[in-house]
């Protein structure tokens, strides 16, 4: 670090290039990371868990399976989680009550023709987007369930024109007896609800041409083109301008597994960032706090970022990861990692001053001689526990082993190499930088007195105090003279005994 050539540092600087370029190499690799298009594999891929998966998909499934099933409901308008004391960290349990639209009825011809029109519009309505081709529409074709048309097929009749009485007697006649022609399921019971004798939902399904586990990039646009879709369904003539028209404002569009991974996917990858956005801040305090000098504070913030930069670039250049668990818990823990090093270095190289040293390369030698073999203790110890979850089985465990190792391997250099590389080429000297926190109201503190020693034991020599220098010595014997001059008179032992006194009192002498 400090051989220099014609007074040039080359060593450092050197450094510093080197893994500043590589730090901005890493910057569009660490950004690049997204949520998986698959679920994380638990186990390796030789591992019996998984091969039973694998061959679980291919015989025990239909293609279909694979596909997202889109269900549109009208008739509910919200879920009511107070009343059932909704707890979000346990969401299987009391998820609510359903809210049902009181201003829609099926039995209204309206209702019925909207509900019709919304199955066959679906296996029409347009999308270009990447995950509806090579449909290029919302639905599979021929993919829609629709109950409404089988039940009037059945009915032999126009149920438009019946009653309502009528209309919901064989309507729940159909549901109890008949079953859809697609062999998808025994009855219509799901897709027609009947709640104490009434009809208070309908809904029909299709199949998006999208499959469950395709990426955040892919399904994202198929979503916003489903709300599309909705949003054209409660458009309808038969819901705005009929003379009697239907209540359509609570139709909506749900899936089972696909919407509900989506915004799981989107809460890792916002608070994978929103943490770093936090963290970055927050270490920037802490360093200022602990240094008090914000040029040291910038540059331990730079080497903080090039490490979690480093790390995370590693992992999606070298290692092919995306951002799933383990890498987004991973990826606010490695900051702690990262700050470490560049506290500890960067506070002993402000210690320095009150050590006597003042220069740059003064304050460098002093904050190397005192911490480098305590950071290099630390990086060992941390990598070598970390190292031990390489001979796990899980691939949770094994990444956090990467990780780990990785950022202790990051911080080293970049905390040994960049951060000392910068103070030792361009770091403060003197009061450069300084943040005067003692001329603040609350850092102030009153000085205590200082204490004057009860007994003073002269050394050998004769020349000093134990403890205390020549100029100090004077001051305290001067003091102890005084408090002498105060005691009172005593008779000297040295007196002659007048004659005539008693032997007591010679003996007291």
């Amino acid at each position: 670090m400090k051989a220099k050539f014609r007074d040039v540092k080359v060593v450092s600087i050197t450094g510093i290039l080197a893994l500043l370029a590589y730090g901005i190499f890493n910057i569009p690799h660490a950004m690049s990371l997204a949520p998986p298009e698959a679920p994380e594999e638990w186990f390796p891929k030789d591992h019996m868990f998984t091969k039973v998966r694998a061959l679980s998909e291919v015989f025990m499934f239909a293609p279909e399976a694979s596909y997202i099933t889109v269900t549109v409901t009208f008739g509910i308008s919200g879920i009511n989680r107070k009343k059932a004391n909704f707890n979000k960290f346990v969401p299987n349990s009391n998820r609510g009550d359903a809210i049902f639209d009181e201003g829609f009825d099926l039995s209204n011809p309206m209702c019925q023709k909207a509900f019709v029109r919304a199955c066959n519009d679906a296996n029409a309505y347009s999308c270009n987007a990447d995950g509806c081709k090579p449909f290029n529409t919302i639905a599979r074709t021929n993919s829609s369930i629709c109950f409404m048309e089988e039940f009037r097929s059945w009915a032999e009749n126009d149920t438009y024109t019946w009653d309502s009485s009528l209309f919901t007697e064989k309507l729940i006649e159909f549901r109890n007896t008949e079953s859809p022609q697609s062999g998808t399921s025994e009855n219509w019971e799901d897709l027609v609800g009947v709640i104490d004798g009434e009809i208070q939902y309908a809904s029909f399904t299709f199949k998006a041409p999208i499959g469950n586990l395709e990426s955040l990039e892919t399904k994202r646009p198929v979503l916003e083109r489903l709300y599309r879709f909705i949003d054209y369904v409660k458009d309808y003539p038969e819901c705005t301008t009929a003379s009697n028209p239907c209540d359509c404002g609570s139709v909506m569009q749900t899936t089972s597994f696909a919407w509900t991974w989506l915004r799981t996917e989107e809460g890792l990858v916002y608070g994978f960032y929103q943490g770093l956005l936090i963290c970055f801040p927050v270490s920037f305090i802490v360093l200022l706090w602990s240094t008090g000098n914000y040029v040291v504070s910038i540059f331990a913030l730079v080497s903080v970022i090039f490490i979690v930069v480093g790390v995370l670039g590693f992992i999606a250049s070298v290692m092919g990861w995306d951002l799933g668990v383990s890498e987004s818990v991973a990826g606010i823990i490695i900051i702690g990692f990262s700050v470490d090093y560049t506290v500890h270095l960067g506070h002993m190289y402000i210690h320095a001053e009150q050590e006597g040293y003042h220069d740059k390369e003064e304050r460098f030698d002093y904050a190397a001689r005192t911490m480098v073999s305590t950071v290099i203790a630390g990086a060992i110890t941390t990598a070598v526990s970390g190292a031990f979850m390489f001979s796990c089985q899980m691939t949770f465990f094994l990444k956090m082993a990467t990780l780990i190792v990785a950022t202790i391997i990051f911080s080293y250099l970049y905390s040994l190499v960049f951060f000392m590389g910068l103070l030792y080429t361009i770091g403060p000297s003197g009061q450069t930088g300084k943040i005067p926190f003692e001329k603040l109201k609350f850092w102030k503190t009153q000085a205590a007195p200082k204490k004057i020693p009860d007994v003073v034991h002269k050394s050998e020599s004769g020349n000093s105090v134990h403890g205390l220098h020549t100029d100090e010595v004077d001051d305290v014997r001067a003091q102890e003279s005084d408090a002498l001059r105060t005691l009172p008179e005593e008779p000297s032992h040295h007196q002659i005994v007048g004659v005539g006194e008693s032997e007591d009192q010679n003996k007291l002498q």
